[in-house]
Order: structure tokens, then C-alpha cells, then sequence
């Protein structure tokens, strides 16, 4: 507390003061109460806190999203009635997988790409379409199959941005000339 109440200005102002006091002992509170929360939290849902899996740049991926991830193909392969890999092999390529994605998203950001609303929203109603339903249908059986309306779109926002990327990249290095259409 001894930084934080040297590290604020002093002033002749007896308000100052008192404020100066409140801002330490506020600084206090939650540096000790913070840890303290956190156990609380973690102790009262017994469940431990998520695990880092894999640092992708500056981005982590935790167990859960890979569970996660893991759950959503398993029942993709189930519906597809497709036999599953092993079950290590299975993960392996699913965690390639999310970094691919986390690798790609970065190269996004970094080059500006996104995808607005109004493109998901698109896309969204493409899909609903392409299986014959409307767009509440759609949540309604996504939510069926455990997954939300924002973890959906968020998935939808994320494959737009990475097509709209490979999109940009491979077509800034193909060249097709005259001949070869002629030819073709």
C-alpha cells in the first residue's frame, strides 16, 4: 500500500487526502480480496481452474476448448456413422487443428481481414436455407446439439475470415494468361 499512496500526487487539499486514502485502501481491498475470490469461486463450483493445453503466439489454448472441440467432432463422426480414429489420434488432430485456426486468425488480424455482421448474417441464413429451415430452427437444433447462438456465429465469423484470407493470399499469387485460357 506504502507505493500506491506514494505514487499518488500529495496536495495541501484535505479532499485529496481522503481520496488519496479511499484510492489505497480501495487498491488494497482488491489486491487481497482478488486471490481470495478466485479460490472462493474456484472451491465453491469445484471445478478446477482451466488448463493451458498450448501457447499459439501470444494466444492459449485451454483443455476445455479442446474438450470442447473434441466433443463437436466426436458427434460429427457419430452422425456420419464413420468409424473414429484412436482417441489420441483423434485429439492430435483436432489440437493441429486449433492451431492452424488460432495461426490463421492471427495472420487475419494482423492483415486487417474481417467479417462483419452483415456477412455472418448471411452466411447464417445460406445455411439455414441449404437445410431446408429457418433461422430460429436452426439455433433451436444447434442448441440440441449443445451448441449456442454466439459460440455458432463466433465459428461462422472465424471460417469467413479465414476464407476471406486464403482467398486474398491465393489470389494475389495466381496468374492465368490468355494462352492458357484459350488452351484450357
Amino acid at each position: 500500500t506504502d507505493i500506491i499512496t506514494h505514487s499518488l500526487p500529495r496536495t495541501g487539499n484535505p479532499g485529496a487526502a481522503m481520496r488519496r486514502s479511499f484510492l489505497t485502501v480501495s487498491a488494497f481491498c482488491l489486491i487481497a480480496i482478488h486471490p481470495a475470490t478466485l479460490a472462493a469461486n474456484t472451491a465453491s463450483t469445484g471445478r478446477p481452474i482451466d488448463r493451458i493445453v498450448v501457447v499459439v503466439n501470444d494466444e492459449v489454448v485451454t483443455e476445455s476448448e479442446l474438450h470442447a472441440r473434441l466433443g463437436e467432432v466426436s458427434k460429427r463422426i457419430a452422425a456420419q456413422k464413420i468409424q473414429a480414429p484412436p482417441e489420441n489420434a483423434l485429439k492430435k488432430q483436432v489440437l493441429e487443428r486449433i492451431i492452424l485456426e488460432h495461426l490463421q486468425l492471427q495472420i487475419a488480424r494482423q492483415a486487417g481481414v474481417e467479417a462483419g455482421d452483415d456477412k455472418v448474417n448471411m452466411a447464417l441464413q445460406t445455411i439455414a436455407e441449404q437445410n431446408r429451415m429457418g433461422l430460429d430452427d436452426l439455433y433451436k437444433t444447434l442448441a440440441q446439439d449443445g451448441v449456442g447462438k454466439a459460440a455458432f456465429r463466433e465459428q461462422i465469423r472465424n471460417q469467413i475470415v479465414i476464407q476471406q484470407l486464403i482467398d486474398r493470399e491465393i489470389g494475389n499469387r495466381i496468374t492465368v494468361s490468355d494462352t492458357e485460357v484459350e488452351n484450357f
